[in-house]
């Protein structure tokens, strides 16, 4: 178990859960610790944490550790993560849970704009990307997207929306269907959810995450907490944010967020 990758108002899998239903069946708990992070180096790990839970200046990211690159412009964001899927190399787009929900009912379709997270217009609104000609299309299908998404068989994804070919970064992940995968290049899309005012804060106006129904989704509980929420959504940019291997490419949807995340970077 890890419980800073709890990620909705009520999850099962947490430590006390688990130990308190051990118990409950006369199980011996035994906790370990794995000795050392598995995808990344723990020294850049540490950084991420630094930088959602205790921000300051002269981060010092290594680039022979991680690359980090910050896009004012989300096109260039993308062209990037292109030329590394060009060069042979695992790339990922993963999207903040804001500004459109997807459509449970109609996950292939690229019809409904409820599964339009980048581009215009969108479910919410928001209109960033008004002329821009994007259309990135979520959420994935658990069983028919996702696995071929993450095995980069962008031909077999494809298929499954009757096209002949697609571009890698037509589509994007959810937190959801990233925990627990990997990418050498990730770029992650920092949206309206967690903004910099000051201080880290949350905005519940764009969240779109109802998985969890009334009581315990996203959405409802940064409606009634913003102290729980802002936990929650900690949690979810770390997932999102230490997905990379080799270079994390950020776009901010906020743009005084990105101005003061680039400022801690420099």
């Amino acid at each position: 178990y890890d419980d800073s990758q709890v990620l909705l108002g009520r999850e099962a899998g947490t430590g006390p859960v688990l130990k308190r239903e051990a118990v409950k069946a006369g199980r011996r708990v035994l906790a370990e610790r794995l000795p050392s992070p598995a995808r990344v180096p723990q020294e850049y790990l540490d950084k991420i944490k630094t930088l959602l839970w205790n921000p300051r200046y002269n981060m010092n990211i290594n680039p022979d550790m991680i690359e980090v690159r910050v896009f004012n412009d989300i096109r260039n964001m993308m062209d990037e993560l292109r030329s590394r899927h060009r060069e042979g190399r695992r790339i990922a787009m993963i999207c903040a849970f804001t500004e459109s929900e997807g459509d449970p009912k109609n996950k292939l379709s690229w019809d409904s704009v409820k599964n339009i997270r980048i581009g215009y217009p969108l479910q919410s609104g928001f209109d960033l990307y008004k002329g821009l000609d994007l259309r990135v299309k979520w959420l994935m299908d658990e069983k028919m997207e996702y696995p071929y998404y993450w095995m980069q068989r962008f031909d077999k994804l494809a298929e499954t929306y009757g096209f002949t070919s697609l571009d890698p970064v037509s589509v994007c992940s959810s937190v959801y269907g990233a925990q627990g995968m990997e990418a050498e290049y990730v770029g992650v899309v920092w949206g309206r959810d967690l903004v910099w005012r000051g201080e880290w804060t949350v905005n519940p106006d764009p969240i779109m995450d109802y998985v969890g129904g009334k009581r315990y989704s996203l959405k409802s509980i940064a409606q009634r907490d913003r102290a729980r929420a802002l936990e929650l959504l900690r949690n979810r940019y770390y997932i999102m944010l230490t997905r990379a291997t080799r270079g994390l490419y950020l776009f901010f949807e906020d743009k005084g967020t990105g101005e003061f995340v680039s400022s801690l970077l420099e």
